[in-house]
């Protein structure tokens, strides 16, 4: 799983990776804050454990992290990250009025969240030379059957994956 997954990545100095990920689903949660009864609650645990029918994760293809390796020799380590994703606020009673007006019934909305940040490789430095990482994450929190009882604020968690990256040059001798 990429939540607990540790990578080691070999390269040269300065070197530029893409890695793409195929199992971002396992390292995203989500929480529901009700407007209604004041109260939050998870409604998606990493794994893909959700707590009904009611939610899914749905990611795009293009989830991906770049890496720029330090331009110095030798073995970096860069920690689990978690970010926060929004604060998405959704009003469904309004979206209700009007499907009410065009006589529809249930609803599905997909909420999207991003992730497009860059982080040091070392999390002593801010330096560029000392290689970064940049992520970049995109999927929705789709919601079935929408209706104002989904009114509320939707936080995403998305956590990263450890990597080890070993930055070597072989030296040729003639």
């Amino acid at each position: 799983s990429l939540a607990i997954a540790t990578t080691t990545l070999y390269t040269t100095p300065g070197s530029y990776l893409l890695l793409n990920i195929s199992d971002l689903k396992d390292s995203i949660s989500c929480e529901f804050y009700s407007d209604r009864i004041k109260s939050r609650k998870k409604i998606v645990k990493a794994y893909r454990e959700y707590e009904s029918n009611k939610y899914e994760i749905v990611t795009s293809d293009n989830a991906s992290f770049a890496i720029h390796a330090p331009k110095k020799l030798g073995h970096f380590s860069k920690t689990v990250q978690v970010f926060e994703l929004g604060n998405a606020k959704l009003n469904v009673t309004d979206r209700k009025l009007l499907l009410d007006a065009l006589e529809m019934e249930g609803s599905t909305i997909n909420i999207t969240f991003t992730l497009n940040v860059s982080r040091p490789i070392s999390d002593y430095s801010d330096h560029v030379d000392d290689g970064f990482v940049h992520y970049f994450y995109e999927f929705s929190l789709k919601i079935t059957n929408a209706s104002t009882e989904d009114d509320g604020v939707y936080t995403c968690t998305a956590i990263t994956p450890w990597m080890d990256i070993v930055v070597s040059c072989k030296h040729i001798y003639t």
